[in-house]
Order: structure tokens, then C-alpha cells, then sequence
């Protein structure tokens, strides 16, 4: 709870590192069939590509017994220990592989995959000052783009500072397609510098737009 407070106060949201693995708990059966010697820890059933555990060397059927040297018995155990630190941090694994404990430093990642501080979205979109929505099928159609995010209200911000008119469509951002709303969250939230916003206005004029974030 203390350390969810603090990210609140410093971060605006709260920072959760990942570690990278899907798991599983070890019970009698399963040990049978997996002809393991021991019930304590956890199974690691695999590992996300390019992740945090995987980048650190750990394997499919390893077994994680301890998290900095605290015992992990099961799945809550740890995710627990592991939600108690931010991306970016190190931590030190201890696991057992072919009946030998080994021990890996990982750096926890966040949810997308790096080790940035994650921005709160409520405070990005107080920033951008606009509603967006996902362009409809027509809009497309009309304008001919396959993708788009069209700016449905427009208040005071960095979008309208930058000259850009309620009902522009987004089409990318910084010559990355623009799907939804979500790859503009995503696209701007850890964003540093400048930023270059295309699309198009329902009139079918195509824009472009920079501001710094």
C-alpha cells in the first residue's frame, strides 16, 4: 500500500514491473509429470519474447524458488514480491534448473516492454487538451485512409496550441500508424522532445503538426 501511495504522489500512476514469465504452481500431480523433485516454488510455463526474464537467461522449466533471496511458494507469492518494485529495478532470482540452483539478476520491464516510468493517461490527456475516438468505417472510407483517431472535442492544449482543428484525423505519429486510441497513449506517454502529428481534416486537406512534449 506505501509504495502504491508513493507512486501515486510522485508518479501520478503506479508503477508495476513485470518480470516476463507465465507460471504456474507446483502440486503432487504435476510434479509427477514433470519429474520434479520438489513442491516449493514456482513453474515458469514460458516467457514473453524479448522480455525481462528472458533477456536475463531464464528458461521454460525453470523453477523460481526465491525473490532476493525471499522463498516464492506460490504464483500470488510472486507477484506479490515482484510488485513491490518499479521498472527498471534489479532483482535477484534464485532458480532450479535440472536439480542445480542458479541465480539471475533481472531488470524488471514495465507493461510495454521498457523500463520507463509510466506517465498517468488522465494527466496525457489533460496535456493533448482533446477527446479522441476511433474514426468510423465511413470517415475511412470518405477520406480514404485505412486508420485513424479523430479528434472529437478540443479544449486548451498541446494539440490546439499546435493549430490543429476539432475533427482532424490522426493517421500517425511520428511515422507510426495511428490504429487507435490507445497507439496515441501509448506513442505519447513516455514521449520526450518533439512530436510530429499527421492526418487529415474531413475536407480531405492532409496536415502536419509538430509540438514538444
Amino acid at each position: 500500500v506505501k509504495k502504491v501511495v508513493n507512486d501515486l504522489l510522485e508518479y501520478g500512476a503506479v508503477q508495476r514491473g513485470f518480470i516476463g514469465v507465465s507460471i504456474r504452481d507446483i502440486d503432487a500431480a504435476f510434479a509427477k509429470e514433470k519429474a520434479i523433485n520438489t513442491l516449493d516454488g514456482v513453474y515458469v510455463n514460458g516467457l514473453t519474447k524479448g522480455g525481462a526474464a528472458s533477456e536475463a537467461g531464464l528458461k521454460e522449466g525453470d523453477i523460481i524458488t526465491k525473490i532476493n533471496g525471499v522463498p516464492v511458494k506460490s504464483s500470488p507469492e510472486l507477484q506479490e514480491l515482484v510488485g513491490r518494485f518499479h521498472p527498471g529495478d534489479k532483482i535477484n532470482v534464485t532458480l532450479i534448473r535440472n536439480d542445480s540452483e542458479k541465480n539471475y539478476t533481472v531488470i524488471l520491464r514495465n507493461k510495454d516492454g521498457n523500463t520507463k516510468v509510466v506517465k498517468n493517461e488522465v494527466e496525457l490527456v489533460n496535456a493533448l487538451g482533446a477527446v479522441l475516438e476511433p474514426a468510423n468505417k465511413e470517415d475511412l472510407k470518405k477520406l480514404g485512409i485505412n486508420n485513424g483517431v479523430k479528434i472529437k472535442d478540443l479544449n486548451t492544449g498541446k494539440l490546439k496550441n499546435a493549430g490543429i482543428k476539432e475533427g482532424f484525423v490522426i493517421t500517425g505519429i511520428d511515422n507510426k500508424p495511428v490504429e487507435s486510441v490507445k497507439d496515441v497513449s501509448s506513442y505519447l506517454q513516455n514521449k520526450k522532445g518533439g512530436v510530429l502529428i499527421e492526418g487529415i481534416y474531413p475536407n480531405g486537406m492532409r496536415a502536419y503538426y509538430g509540438f514538444g512534449m
